[in-house]
């Protein structure tokens, strides 16, 4: 058995020991999620490992209340809050790459 497209699930759920032997050999994935509405642009990068953990840190995740839809036009150039926007959704990777991301980041 799987879950949503083929992750996190054992095959045998009703026998613990193969279960755990499943698990193990699961792939650490890493999940880029963004939060936007009117007032509020969060971001988070948590790692995840099968269907039964979520592993997101304060140092995976940001939280800006100034990056809100709302706020675009606080700026003389709508441009302005774009690339900011951008910059924000980069943080988090940048922050644990070390680097800024390459391509549109």
């Amino acid at each position: 058995m799987k879950a949503g497209y083929g992750y996190g699930l054992c095959s045998s759920y009703t026998d613990s020991a193969s279960c755990k032997k499943d698990v193990n050999r699961m792939p650490n994935e890493n999940i880029f999620s963004v939060h936007y509405s009117r007032v509020t642009l969060i971001t988070s990068l948590a790692g995840t490992h099968a269907t039964c953990g979520l592993w997101e840190p304060d140092h995976r995740r940001t939280e800006n209340f100034e990056l809100g839809y709302n706020a675009r036009y606080k700026n003389l150039e709508e441009a302005y809050y774009w690339e900011a926007v951008r910059d924000e959704l980069c943080k988090v990777m940048a922050r644990l790459s070390g680097t800024r991301p390459v391509g549109s980041c």
